[in-house]
């Protein structure tokens, strides 16, 4: 990074931004590892399946414009084969939109 034109508030404030991604990521990943070793099931929710999970917990009520994108399964690991889209998919896809907002950022600083 030495050689970028920011100065070092914003040098770590770019290093802070990936590594808060990875981590919630990561966050995120151990929680539902857990939920499934844990085999604990209470209803459709937790650990057993991500897609019953998620169409439990978005409701047409509740979330009426994410409810259809999650009933389409659109967002489960189950279809991740059939859209083209690799498991940590939603990791690499906001990782690359970061990564071309610095790109951005930091050509419009020179």
């Amino acid at each position: 990074m030495s050689g970028l034109p920011l100065d070092h508030r914003e040098k770590i404030s770019i290093v802070v931004l990936l590594t808060s991604h990875a981590r919630v990521h990561s966050f995120f990943q151990r929680d539902m590892d857990r939920a499934v070793q844990t085999g604990v099931n209470s209803g459709p929710v937790p650990g057993v399946s991500y897609k019953a999970a998620l169409e439990h917990l978005v409701t047409s009520e509740r979330f009426p414009y994410l409810s259809p994108v999650v009933l389409a399964g659109a967002y489960s690991p189950e279809n991740d084969e059939k859209d083209g889209h690799s498991y940590g998919f939603e990791f690499d896809f906001g990782l690359a939109r970061i990564l071309d907002g610095i790109e951005h950022y930091v050509h419009s600083k020179r």
